[in-house]
């Protein structure tokens, strides 16, 4: 997997943020990757948006990914088998008659 990043577009010139901070562009990026969950693809898009709203900068990646890529990692889906009918739930969903939870969508 690779992936190029570039602040803005060819030609421009991304602004700068306040003396030993970051610019628009990095600090937006750094909020995003922190998020579980949130694929590189996925921020980058978040990232142009919000950057879009507040000016003119928008980000370019150059991509070679094969594979979803998550720097906070991703979000485990629990399931959780609960009874219906006020019995307890044993073996699969189907067998004891009970329904399925998907938690973390």
């Amino acid at each position: 997997n690779l992936i190029t990043i570039y602040s803005t577009t060819s030609g421009n010139t991304a602004p700068d943020g306040p003396p030993g901070g970051n610019g628009p562009f990095m600090a937006s990026f750094h909020a995003k990757i922190l998020q579980p969950g949130l694929e590189i693809k996925d921020a980058l898009q978040e990232v142009r948006k919000e950057l879009g709203e507040n000016g003119n900068q928008v980000p370019v990646d150059k991509s070679l990914l094969v594979t979803k890529f998550y720097f906070a990692g991703e979000i485990e889906k629990v399931v959780v088998e609960t009874p219906l009918g006020g019995g307890t739930a044993v073996g699969s969903s189907v067998a004891a008659g009970g329904g399925t939870q998907v938690c973390g969508e």
